[in-house]
């Protein structure tokens, strides 16, 4: 029987939660996972175990750095807007006023609203998946910006799943100048002691 130790603390009220998360990690179809509740400012569930690779040699610690998937498409779009309420983006304009190299292919009247929307049409690539590496911004921004769209852009909705950011993160950079990830740091976890990365050096 699997004997995964769970570390950590968790108010008495929440005993369910602790009882489920257990559970879960016994079972052995998780590997490893954390889970922290706060109200209020008060830390009520505080808990972690497992491991945090496949061969399970190395435990499951407090701090693990976990990836969180779509979560970051919110965290970018955020961005995004701090740059809107800022005036130096506007939902309406065009894609092509701030990324003029996109215009083309049948994407010229695509909206930086039709980004944040999932309407661009651009949820995949028409040539397959590019064989290129995930920290080669530059590459999948020229495969995406020439392009042409699946479907007219607005037109309808798709879930950019895979090409959220780097559709509108490349916004931001022609915009500011900084990636994503840099703007993220800086303007909005720095100031807010928010404990999230996009991209790790």
């Amino acid at each position: 029987m699997n004997t995964t130790k769970i570390s950590g603390s968790c108010d008495s009220k929440f005993s369910k939660i602790e009882r489920i998360f257990s559970e879960s990690l016994q079972s052995g179809f998780d590997t490893g996972a954390s889970i922290a509740i706060e109200h209020n400012g008060e830390m009520l569930v505080n808990l972690w175990g497992g491991y945090k690779d496949l061969p399970r040699m190395e435990p499951w610690v407090e701090d693990t750095i976990v990836n969180v998937f779509s979560t970051t498409k919110a965290v970018t779009a955020t961005c995004i807007i701090k740059l809107v309420d800022e005036g130096k983006i506007d939902l309406n304009n065009r894609v092509s006023d701030y990324w003029p190299e996109y215009a083309c292919n049948g994407k010229e009247g695509t909206k930086v609203s039709d980004f944040l929307c999932h309407r661009a049409g651009m949820y995949g690539f028409q040539e397959g998946f590019p064989d290129l590496e995930f920290s080669d911004w530059s590459g999948w921004v020229k495969w995406l910006e020439t392009q042409a769209p699946f479907r007219e852009p607005g037109s309808s909705q798709g879930y950019h799943a895979f090409t959220f950011g780097w559709l509108v993160g490349e916004i931001l950079r022609r915009v500011d100048g900084r990636s994503v990830g840099q703007f993220f740091e800086e303007e909005i976890a720095q100031p807010f002691s928010i404990d999230f990365k996009i991209g790790l050096k």
